[in-house]
């Protein structure tokens, strides 16, 4: 029999995953939607955006912001309830001989977090700057790795 906190660290792994595969996505399709830039979008994002064109009257543009939206929204929506599980798992695991007042504080009714101290926030912030970093990089070494293509076939 599994104890909620196997369920909680099940549920918050799926979520996790999920948030980090649609972040991605939304964002590959972001310079199609913005930019208006001709590259491969995955065709169930083309068949989405007819769909929604023909069955919504939704303009081209539209249906694009509407499902790069849609995306976005979930991937951050999932990896929030992602992040609010493990802060609930941490909780419930911490030691018993620490003073629960000293490992929590209330804020705004029931929901309770761990205080942070500035090393941690500077440590956080660090990781996310590196993950967008390594983002940036990826998207353009792609776009030149094309670039570099559709360059020798022209002067073919």
């Amino acid at each position: 029999m599994m104890k909620q906190e196997d369920v909680m660290y099940v549920v918050g792994l799926m979520l996790l995953a999920m948030g980090m595969l649609l972040l991605p996505l939304s964002l590959y399709i972001l310079p199609a939607v913005w930019l208006d830039w001709v590259y491969h979008v995955p065709s169930f994002i083309l068949s989405a955006k007819d769909y929604l064109m023909d069955h919504l009257n939704l303009t081209e543009k539209s249906s694009y912001w509407l499902i790069f939206y849609t995306f976005f929204g979930f991937s951050i929506t999932f990896l929030a309830v992602a992040i609010y599980l493990s802060y609930c798992i941490d909780v419930m695991l911490a030691s018993p001989e620490v003073k629960k007042s000293e490992r929590l504080q209330e804020t705004e009714g029931s929901m309770h977090v761990f205080k942070k101290t500035p090393k941690d926030r500077r440590e956080s912030m660090l990781l996310v700057v590196k993950l967008i970093v390594i983002m940036v990089l990826v998207f353009m070494i792609a776009d030149m790795m094309q670039w570099a293509v559709t360059f020798t076939a022209w002067r073919e």
